[in-house]
Parts: C-alpha cells; sequence; structure tokens
C-alpha cells in the first residue's frame, strides 16, 4: 500500500525535530453540496530542523515517532516570504496584545425585606 503524501503549512516549528503542519482540504457538504473548506493539524518529524513557520511542506505518512506523531517531512516546496526579523515582530506584538481580563462574580443582592 503506498504511503499517503499532503501539502500543507508549517504554523509551528518550536518543538524539537517536530513541526505543526496545517493542510486544507474541500469537502461537498452532503447536503447543501457547498464546497466547505476543512483543516486539519499534523505533527511531523523534521530531522534537520529546516521547515520555519510559513513554509508549504510536502508531508508523507511514516513510522510512528510518538504517540501523536507519525508523518514525516519529504521536501519543503516554498519558502516563506518573511524574514526572521519580521517574525521576530509579529511574535512580540502578539504577545504585548493583552488577555482578557476575568471578571469577578458581583455579589448576589440579598431579597430580604
Amino acid at each position: 500500500m503506498a504511503k499517503q503524501r499532503r501539502i500543507g503549512i508549517v504554523v509551528g516549528d518550536k518543538l524539537a525535530k517536530t513541526a505543526k503542519v496545517e493542510v486544507a482540504s474541500f469537502v461537498s457538504h452532503p447536503l447543501y453540496l457547498k464546497k466547505v473548506k476543512k483543516t486539519r493539524r499534523f505533527l511531523v518529524h523534521d530531522e534537520k530542523k529546516e521547515a520555519k513557520e510559513g513554509d508549504t511542506v510536502e508531508i508523507q505518512e511514516g513510522r510512528p515517532y510518538s504517540a501523536t506523531k507519525h508523518w514525516e517531512l519529504v521536501r519543503i516546496v516554498e519558502k516563506s516570504r518573511l524574514t526572521p526579523e519580521e517574525r521576530g515582530v509579529i511574535e512580540e506584538l502578539s504577545s504585548a496584545l493583552p488577555r482578557k481580563e476575568r471578571r469577578e462574580p458581583e455579589p448576589k443582592k440579598d431579597k430580604s425585606p
């Protein structure tokens, strides 16, 4: 049986020898017959840490490397157009965004007369 191959975009490269690749596909809705975009993320074994965030890569099924990782990197189809400096700026800006503050529940009012 042939190994499956897919093309996707690297969305995470912070793990050791692992890249997170998002693969998009279009499926037809069974009732309305409209094309719907479905995405799925795969953990991919990247021995040399070649793939960077934003790169388009080709992956294929491989042996199980861990409980959730059983795909391997075949080749990099297209490098990302972002420079390392631009990636750093984006990461700084995203980390500087304010987190949603937790609201404390208001004390319950007494209904006694």
